[in-house]
């Protein structure tokens, strides 16, 4: 289940990528959102990873004062096994630049986490597309659907790669 489509808008500004989709510039109704999304697939006998839906969204990083200036933003997401603690973090442009996006930086501090097969790995790639549906610049929100993949690499130096196709959404939260 990937959730509803979010609120219809005006059309998008962003530019379309190789693949490119216009997307909804307008509110995003986060009540729609499934309450989780999972990766897939994982290598090692990691099993699933189970994430909370929706992600947290921080404030625009060049400290720009109007809400829907252009700029990156930190997504910060939690697993349901570590619930309250970021699980997995990454930087997006609000509004999108370019949809899909394509190039994902991990926020610096990814934090390492418990994994289900009891080793501890922290998010040190990520490669795929994150194409918006909805976007709410001014409230830091979104929607969209990931699809993808995401290194885990673990303490003893071992990577594992889960694969992500999910529809994920961004709430607003008060972090830079």
């Amino acid at each position: 289940s990937g959730g509803g489509a979010g609120t219809p808008g005006a059309a998008g500004t962003g530019a379309a990528g190789v693949f490119g989709a216009p997307y909804e510039v307008g509110a995003v109704d986060l009540s729609r959102a499934d309450p989780t999304f999972s990766m897939t697939s994982c290598d090692g006998g990691i099993g699933t990873l189970t994430f909370v839906n929706p992600c947290l969204v921080g404030n625009n990083l060049t400290g720009a004062t109007d809400p829907s200036a252009p700029g990156p933003h930190v997504v910060e997401c939690t697993t349901t096994m570590d619930l309250g603690a970021v699980s997995w973090s990454f930087i997006v442009s609000l509004p999108p630049t370019l949809n899909p996006q394509t190039v994902f930086l991990l926020a610096p501090g990814n934090p390492t986490i418990d994994l289900p097969n009891g080793q501890q790995a922290r998010a040190t790639m990520v490669e795929g597309q994150l194409t918006f549906l909805v976007v709410d610049p001014g409230n830091q929100a979104f929607e969209g659907r990931f699809v993808g993949d995401v290194r885990w690499t673990e303490s003893s130096g071992y990577p594992a790669l889960c694969t992500l196709d999910a529809v994920i959404w961004g709430a607003p939260a008060p972090f830079n």
